[in-house]
């Protein structure tokens, strides 16, 4: 009975986890061989990317998204529903772009320039699109209006679809009645496709070609009918009448409308944003049937002689420079072929993908909204590869690093945890067990120790502490060291979320082994007695 009731406790002892069972699985034997195999890569070791001239340029890969132009001929180019968007065209896997009349072109890791040589060669020995051909005279020699720079601007004048705002003093029902969708609170009037707009008692009223003050002086007129020296207000609240089409190396693409701020060809290419990296030197100006080449560098730089008014139905063209420069841009449409993983403390964590603007640490945080307000900035990683390399973003913040310019690649994944969270959990033979705080400064192995009172002197197992490290990408690993070890060979910084356990020694588990038996058995003894003393009587 006795020997039974011992080997039952043994077992119970086993299974709690006491020192006579065998100690715990570790995946490292010794702090220094786990500092070693754990140890992270040096940032300084990744390459940088520098600004400027010295950029790379952005090289395209599967699953980037082009826009193709060809001037004046939209049958040619990416086409409207490519890709569920407007005139974009999808890299295939096998890295070409498909496109009509010239077929597949491969373009994957060229850059977009390169992309729009070879596009633009395809199409040039195609359908022979040259532009010599297309520009017949020189912007400076067309005789086309020109604003000089020291003449007064011309004043804008109403065309059907403005839509203008009329009010006649101290008379609400007079005037304009219909709300701005963007303004309530302002009415407008809009200029029919005739030219024409209605208002209350004074009906039809023809505005077409007409100043802002003309218009008012109209009015006037006509409301001195219906109310004694009116005095009517008329402002254009938004100029729809002189669509100008705005293409190729620029910006934004699209419609610019002129008005009074934007009147000649620099002052709608500001409007699109300006040229890009990639214009041509050479742009092109399409009027009716006549086609006009200028100097873009020289419109852009404001040289007034270079530079002429636009009229509705203008048609502006930057080719992309290349080797062979037919009528043809090519654009980045969408960035897809390059991602990066963010998560933890970021305000927009995710799957984020490389682009021309946003390729180094720090455009990415500045285009993935930056991290949240709780994120340990100082202590993030950045996985590539399989190697883990530490990321202290604060410093680079502060001008003490250049980790903001470090170029991310395709399939890096980085992570920032929060500041919340940078405890280290000290368990087992301690004076006081519980979690220790990381200080902005940091914190050892060692000093996390001493800061729950040390180990215990009589119940603890120097000789066995545990070390419990995790990563956010990677399963947690568990080194066994001692203490002499931490003291005397390599103190290594804590991380937040490890966990450090100190065993128990041999005596003590002996001693609590003992200690939770003698009750079992003294009872066991006194039951023991009591049944043989029953039996006796």
């Amino acid at each position: 009975m006795q020997l039974r009731l011992v080997v039952l406790l043994a077992a119970a002892a086993g299974g709690a986890g006491c020192h006579f069972a065998p100690r715990l699985d570790a995946d490292v034997e010794g702090l220094a061989a786990f500092l070693a195999q754990s140890s992270a890569g040096s940032p300084a070791a990744l390459p940088r990317l520098p600004g400027g001239e010295e950029r790379p340029e952005y090289r395209l890969g599967a699953r980037d998204a082009l826009s193709v132009v060809v001037w004046e001929r939209p049958d040619l180019g990416s086409q409207p529903g490519d890709d569920g968007a407007d005139h974009a065209t999808v890299i295939a896997a096998d890295g070409t772009v498909t496109l009509p009349l010239i077929g597949s072109v491969p373009v994957a890791g060229s850059t977009v320039a390169e992309a729009a040589a070879a596009i633009g060669e395809r199409y040039a020995e195609t359908i022979g699109l040259d532009p010599k051909e297309k520009a017949a005279s020189a912007l400076g020699d067309a005789g086309l209006a020109a604003l000089a720079a020291d003449a007064p601007r011309p004043a804008y004048r109403i065309g059907p679809l403005d839509a203008i705002s009329i009010e006649v003093w101290g008379r609400e029902d007079l005037g304009s009645q219909l709300p701005l969708p963007t303004r309530p609170d302002l009415p407008i009037t809009l200029v029919e496709p005739d030219g024409a707009i209605h208002l209350p008692f004074v009906g039809h009223v023809d505005v077409a070609g007409l100043t802002v003050a003309e218009a008012r002086d109209l009015l006037d007129e006509r409301y001195s009918d219906e109310v004694t020296d009116p005095r009517v207000l008329v402002q254009v609240v938004e100029a729809r009448s002189r669509p100008v089409q705005v293409a190729g190396e620029v910006g934004r693409r699209g419609t610019v409308l002129l008005d009074d701020a934007v009147l000649t060809l620099g002052e709608t290419l500001d409007a699109a944003g300006g040229t890009t990296d990639r214009a041509a030197k050479t742009g092109f100006l399409a009027r009716g049937e006549a086609r006009f080449a200028f100097d873009v560098e020289a419109v852009a730089k404001g040289e007034s002689e270079a530079d002429v008014l636009l009229q509705a139905g203008d048609s502006v063209f930057v080719p992309t420079l290349a080797a062979s420069t037919p009528l043809v841009s090519v654009a980045l449409a969408a960035a897809r072929s390059q991602s990066v993983v963010l998560s933890g403390e970021f305000n927009n964590p995710g799957v984020f993908h490389l682009n021309e603007d946003a390729r180094t640490l720090g455009e990415v945080f500045t285009a993935a909204g930056g991290l949240t307000e709780k994120a340990d900035t100082r202590n993030g990683v950045l996985t590539r590869n399989g190697e883990r390399f530490p990321l202290d973003y604060r410093a680079a913040q502060e001008g003490l690093s250049d980790a903001h310019d470090l170029a991310l690649e395709a399939g890096d994944r980085i992570f920032f945890g929060s500041s919340e969270d940078r405890l280290v959990h000290v368990i087992g033979e301690v004076r006081l067990q519980g979690a220790v705080p990381i200080p902005p400064k940091g914190l050892t192995l060692l000093e996390a120790i001493l800061a729950t009172g040390g180990t215990n002197p009589i119940t603890a197992d120097t000789e066995e502490l545990y070390l419990v490290r995790s990563y956010p990408d990677a399963e947690a690993v568990i080194c066994v060291f001692s203490l002499e070890e931490l003291v005397t060979l390599q103190d290594s910084a804590a991380m937040p979320g490890d966990t450090i356990y100190v065993s128990q020694s041999w005596l003590a588990a002996w001693d609590r082994f003992w200690r939770q038996l003698l009750p079992f058995v003294t009872d066991s003894s006194f039951a023991y007695r009591n049944v043989d003393q029953a039996t006796d009587d």
